[in-house]
């Protein structure tokens, strides 16, 4: 995984411990745009998403629309 990976790894992992401030979801949405297609990295976002456990289903919808 290169380094621009590790680091939304970082930073998807500080969210999914609900440690991410709005400047780090922005970051991490601008890399993930950044970053494009990568099968791995839509791999490990989606087993992130699946083991997310937001407060409500509208919160849960959002961020797997914009990831």
């Amino acid at each position: 995984m290169d380094s621009g990976n590790q680091h939304i790894v970082q930073l998807l992992e500080k969210f999914s411990r609900g440690e991410a401030d709005p400047s780090d979801t922005d970051q991490l949405l601008n890399l993930l745009q950044q970053q494009g297609e990568d099968e791995k990295m839509i791999a490990f976002i989606e087993q992130q998403l699946n083991g997310y456990q937001p407060d409500n289903a509208e919160e849960l919808a959002y961020w797997k629309e914009k990831l």
